[in-house]
C-alpha cells in the first residue's frame, strides 16, 4: 500500500496501474490518497479502530506509567483506564467510556498496549520504604567501602564468605497485582509495608 501511494503521489503511475502493479484494491487505495480510511492512513494503522484520545495524550500517559513504576508506584489496569477516562474528560473529547463506572473500556485497554509495545504487563517484586530509599548509589558505595575495609582489617579468605540466602523469607505484604511495566526490564517494584526488625535474645 505505501508503496503504491508513493507511486501514484510521484505521478509514476495512475491508480488503475498502481492498483493492479502492487495488488491493491483500487477503492481502499482512493480511501488512503483521500485521508478517508476509516482505520488507516498511508501505513499507520490504529489497533481496535480509531483511537479515542490524541497521540500526544497517550505519549504524555506512557511516560507517566513508566515514571510511577520508576518511582515503585506501579499503575495497574484499572488506573490506567481511570486516567484516560478522566483525561477524555478533563479535555473535552468525545468518547464511549462507561460514564458510570468512569473508566475506558477493555478494548481501549489492549489497543493502547499493542500501540504502545513498549509496555508490557509485570508482576512487582514487594519492595519496603526503607529499602526503596536506602538503595542509592551514594549508600551503596559506603557499604562496599566499609566491606572492603573489613576484609582487609580481617584478612578474610573467600573460604570464609558465606551466602545467605533469603528464599521464602519476606518482610513484607506478597500479593500485589500486576503494574505496566517498561518492556525488558530485570528488576519490576512496588513499594509496600514497612519491614520490622525482630530481635531475638539468646538465654
Amino acid at each position: 500500500m505505501e508503496r503504491a501511494l508513493g507511486a501514484v503521489r510521484r505521478g509514476d503511475m495512475g491508480i488503475n496501474a498502481a492498483a493492479a502493479s502492487y495488488s491493491v484494491p483500487k477503492a481502499t487505495l482512493l480511501r488512503h490518497l483521500k485521508s478517508q480510511n476509516k482505520f488507516a492512513n498511508d501505513s499507520k494503522q490504529f489497533h481496535g479502530g480509531v483511537t479515542v484520545l490524541p497521540e500526544n495524550l497517550e505519549i504524555e500517559l506512557v511516560q507517566y506509567c513508566l515514571d510511577m513504576e520508576r518511582r515503585f508506584f506501579g499503575i495497574k489496569i484499572d488506573d490506567l483506564r481511570r486516567l484516560a477516562y478522566e483525561l477524555a474528560e478533563a479535555n473535552g473529547i468525545e468518547h464511549k467510556f462507561d460514564k458510570t463506572e468512569k473508566l475506558a473500556g477493555w478494548k481501549w485497554y489492549y489497543g493502547f498496549m499493542r500501540r504502545h509495545a513498549e509496555l508490557t504487563l509485570r508482576a512487582p517484586e514487594n519492595t519496603s520504604m526503607a529499602r526503596a530509599q536506602g538503595f542509592n548509589k551514594p549508600r551503596v558505595q559506603a557499604f562496599f567501602n566499609m566491606l572492603g575495609e573489613i576484609y582487609d582489617r580481617e584478612q578474610l579468605s573467600p573460604d570464609r564468605l558465606y551466602n545467605m540466602d533469603e528464599t521464602s523469607l519476606s518482610t513484607v505484604q506478597d500479593g500485589q497485582r500486576k503494574i505496566i511495566a517498561e518492556k525488558g526490564k530485570k528488576q519490576v517494584g512496588i513499594l509496600s509495608s514497612s519491614e520490622r526488625v525482630v530481635k531475638v535474645a539468646l538465654v
